[in-house]
């Protein structure tokens, strides 16, 4: 009978334990969860305040300028939008380059400025994700804008470029 005690003791025990074993990997699940959906949830805020630093449109304007630099004015025209302030050709494009002397020089920056949430923003309204204009800043021995458009078929095409005060 005394035996019979202890073992149903030892049971009730064992199923107490156990029951605190489950509650107690429920909870660490739980706390689990919740700092992995607090940390997802940061890194979007983090990532849509990014700026997004139009990659194409400085490669485009970078192009054009080493293009200048090195005295190719047909394949640097082929960069612009053939119209406007740079000119309608190549020969042009060199007269007006002229004024402008100091084609080398680090990037800078972009703007207007975009982030990644304006562009999810963008694209979830159905509207194009890429800003119609974009101004790229370079500094060398003077400061140097060069300002991009978007084309008909997607593509960046320079429509200006000059240096100027900071």
């Amino acid at each position: 009978m005394f035996s019979q005690e202890i073992l149903a003791a030892i049971y009730r025990l064992r199923t107490y334990s156990t029951g605190m074993i489950v509650k107690s990997k429920f909870g660490v699940r739980a706390l689990f969860v919740c700092f992995a959906f607090a940390l997802t949830v940061t890194g979007f805020l983090v990532w849509a305040k990014a700026a997004y630093g139009q990659p194409e449109a400085i490669s485009v304007a970078k192009t054009f300028l080493l293009r200048l630099q090195s005295g190719d004015f047909e394949s640097a025209h082929e960069l612009t939008t053939k119209k406007g302030y740079v000119g309608k050709t190549a020969a042009e494009l060199r007269e007006f380059s002229q004024r402008h002397t100091c084609f080398s020089g680090r990037f800078v920056s972009t703007f207007p400025r975009q982030t990644n949430g304006n562009r999810l923003r963008r694209l979830f309204r159905g509207q194009d994700v890429d800003m119609d204009e974009v101004n790229v800043e370079f500094e060398g021995t003077c400061l140097l804008g060069v300002r991009l458009r978007r084309t008909s078929d997607k593509a960046w095409r320079v429509f200006y470029f000059a240096s100027h005060a900071g």
